[in-house]
């Protein structure tokens, strides 16, 4: 589980994510991805985003009020010999999202992910 700004997002290895409220315990949403093995969330409050990275390198971007899909791209074309070894993880620098897959660190817009 991850606390980001009063919302504890629980991530399971399938794909799905919980967003509860912190304060409450009450459920705000929950999607089902169809991408597994997603990193811990990095929270936009700009772009009002959730952004996971999964260890094939694809990108995710939901809706941080509702948690629907709002875009995905498609997994690198060679995350590396270590993308089973090591987590995936992301993390927003100023306008930019940085993740890892394995052992290749990669960049995005989130204007234009793809």
């Amino acid at each position: 589980a991850t606390l980001v700004d009063g919302v504890v997002y629980f991530v399971r290895s399938d794909g799905l994510v919980t967003a509860v409220s912190a304060d409450s315990g009450r459920q705000l949403w929950q999607k089902v991805t169809d991408v597994e093995s997603l990193s811990a969330p990095a929270v936009s409050r700009t772009y009002g985003r959730v952004y996971f990275a999964n260890r094939f390198g694809r990108l995710l971007a939901l809706d941080s009020r509702t948690g629907a899909a709002l875009w995905r791209t498609s997994a690198l074309a060679d995350p590396g010999d270590k993308a089973q070894d090591h987590p995936p993880s992301v993390l927003l620098v100023k306008d930019a999202i940085v993740a890892t897959a394995g052992d290749t660190a990669f960049s995005r817009s989130p204007d234009s992910p793809s």
